[in-house]
């Protein structure tokens, strides 16, 4: 609390400096922000109607304010909870607080690295798209679009159709587990085909199985 307000500060870690990808995204190298909580009991236009579950004690506390300094930081515990952040400065010094320790995200919020790529991120790049789309010439009148598109794109071995085959798959996985999904889904042959002339190795997210396609084309 500073100023009869909340403050919600970060400076980078991992990359411990803005890179190509943080600039777009507009995150500095470090920052503040003033931080309020909703009134999930009064209307607030542009807001979602969803709200937080919040026992009475934490209901109280809003009285008749629309907006609530985070005075307890059980007010961010709740799904739906709604949150105001307006940015206060772009240097910490200025906040007179001081950030230590090693930031360890993935251990806090309880995910596993593998299943949550980040080296986009920590490189401080953009990710490139690894497969163009495929060039179809439309048949017949082209104010009214191609046949390619739909439901005849999604049983192609396209990569909205290998998407399609490989739904429910649970990952990481192999090869072969790609197959048996792409079976169980009753993907058409030229998708099997296709699959069929993947790498053998492991396969940790839609994105592998992405370049996998780009690969054996």
């Amino acid at each position: 609390m500073r100023n009869n307000s909340s403050r919600l500060a970060y400076r980078l870690s991992t990359p411990q400096s803005p890179g190509k990808a943080q600039s777009q995204l507009g995150i500095l190298a470090e920052a503040s922000y003033i931080i309020s909580v909703r009134n999930p009991s009064l209307d607030v236009p542009g807001f979602p109607d969803a709200k937080p579950n919040y026992p009475k004690r934490l209901e109280e506390k809003f009285a008749d304010k629309r907006w609530l300094d985070v005075d307890d930081g059980k007010l961010l515990d709740y799904e739906n909870a709604q949150l105001l952040l307006i940015g206060a400065h772009d240097d910490l010094s200025e906040e007179s607080i001081s950030i230590t320790g090693k930031a360890a995200l993935f251990k806090t919020l309880g995910l596993k690295k593998r299943e949550w790529p980040t080296e986009a991120l920590e490189g401080g790049t953009l990710t490139e798209p690894e497969i163009q789309p495929e060039a179809k010439e439309p048949e017949g009148d082209r104010s009214k679009g191609g046949e390619r598109g739909g439901k005849a794109a999604t049983d192609s071995a396209s990569a909205a159709g290998i998407a399609k085959a490989l739904k429910g798959v649970d990952f990481p996985c192999g090869k072969a587990d790609l197959l048996k999904q792409a079976k169980t889904n009753h993907a058409a042959d030229d998708i099997i085909d296709v699959l069929n002339d993947f790498p053998k190795r492991e396969y940790e997210t839609m994105a592998d199985i992405q370049k996998a396609l780009g690969e054996v084309r």
